[in-house]
């Protein structure tokens, strides 16, 4: 029957807005061939609360996917050449920097979708709408996808010196002040 490329988009489930978060695109041949040849690879993550897509750094893949421009920044398609013996997987690790804030101002969930096929469907997903899988025509070689939802969570602020929050900002308890370091002596510190 020849190769059968399949994807897997797996990771965390959870990650802070503001901090890296990892994942990771697993590609196998479960044909009784090897494949040989060009390949598109395209990720994406979807906002679930408005539909965008959300713009993050990439900090590292490991091992490089091995595309002409290595991709620096999410959303990102690129075209590769691979080679899998038959039941190879090949495993990469992205991590990426996720923004303080999603284009909703709020906390939320991504689908973080991934897919791969032959080198035109790059043409073909426009603005990466890595969301829905392709159209295909059938067969051994029409495009694989796969999702994953990642709950991104908004941090919260930490107070230090021996300071609490109070409506978002760090004070000293009454009856003492802040002295640049810690909470000492007498009155409320100023908002930090």
């Amino acid at each position: 029957t020849g190769a059968f490329l399949t994807l897997k988009n797996t990771g965390k489930l959870k990650c802070d807005l503001g901090r890296t978060c990892d994942f990771e695109l697993s590609i196998g041949n479960e044909g009784e061939n090897a494949f040989n040849g060009p390949i598109a690879v395209v990720n994406g993550m979807v906002i679930n609360n408005s539909g965008g897509l959300l713009d993050a750094n990439i900090v590292s893949i490991s091992p490089p996917l091995g595309c002409a421009v290595e991709p620096v920044e999410m959303p990102f398609g690129c075209a590769t050449d691979l080679e899998l013996a038959p039941g190879e997987v090949r495993r990469h690790k992205i991590t990426v920097a996720l923004p303080e804030k999603t284009g909703s101002d709020r906390a939320g969930t991504v689908r973080n979708c991934a897919m791969i096929g032959e080198p035109g469907i790059l043409e073909q997903s426009g603005r990466l709408q890595t969301d829905r899988p392709p159209v295909g025509d059938g067969g051994d070689s029409r495009p694989q996808h796969d999702c994953h939802t990642i709950e991104l969570v908004q941090r919260k602020k930490q107070c230090g010196g021996q300071r609490v929050l109070v409506n978002g900002n760090c004070v000293c308890t009454t009856g003492k002040r802040w002295n640049g370091r810690r909470c000492v002596g007498k009155g409320i510190a100023p908002p930090a």
